[in-house]
């Protein structure tokens, strides 16, 4: 079996070969009795794990001809399973999955999966990177941003992809530093509009 992350005070571990999942809460060796992972339909069996965000598995499952549809089960702490959507995976390239579990998001191939909703867009063409609330894709020189209600925007091809977007529109964004590996730099979106400070009436000191 694999971790695959915690939910509660639990470690979540998946078996692809078994098509089991347990959910262990204690240091003993003996593993807990397996949750069977059950195929959305007859014929397809587990291929992958796709990711686990947010005590959601996304699961892959194939036939004999490939990659058929993907799974997303809600796991709680004491192993039971929930399943919350499934959708098409066949003839879409799946390769590794990026995530904004701050967001809900999930990019698989051409796909951007909204957990909170569980609605899936598909990208026109390039693969999908979530992160920072959006999804985006590069073509050549085309750079697009969607939205999790499938809304999209063309972008220029310089555009840079933040990693997070701040409440107050700031993009924090991953920048090059000569040879001492990756920085950190803040960038203004827009200049945020200072709080005016009141000033002191002078009617507040009579009687004093």
């Amino acid at each position: 079996s694999f971790p695959v992350g915690t939910v509660g005070e639990g470690l979540v571990s998946v078996s692809v070969e078994q098509s089991s999942l347990w959910v262990t809460t204690s240091d003993s060796p003996v593993l807990p009795e397996a949750v069977a992972l059950g195929a959305p339909a007859e014929g397809l069996s587990l291929s992958r794990i796709v990711a686990f965000v947010d005590g959601r598995l996304i699961l892959a499952w194939a036939d004999r001809f490939g990659p058929k549809t993907y799974t997303v089960d809600a796991v709680d702490d004491a192993g039971r399973l929930t399943r919350e959507s499934t959708f098409d995976a066949t003839g879409r390239s799946s390769g590794t999955a990026t995530v904004d579990a701050s967001a809900g998001l999930v990019g698989i191939g051409s796909l951007l999966l909204d957990l909170n909703t569980g609605t899936v867009t598909e990208a026109e063409q390039g693969t999908v990177t979530a992160r920072a609330g959006f999804g985006w894709t590069e073509h050549g020189d085309d750079r697009v941003r969607i939205s999790p209600d499938g809304t999209t925007l063309p972008m220029r091809s310089g555009a840079v992809i933040p990693d997070v977007i701040l409440p107050d529109g700031r993009a924090v964004v991953r920048a090059a530093h000569g040879s001492d590996g990756n920085a950190y730099y803040v960038l203004e979106v827009q200049q945020p509009t200072p709080t005016a400070t009141p000033k002191p009436n002078p009617t507040d000191r009579k009687g004093e």
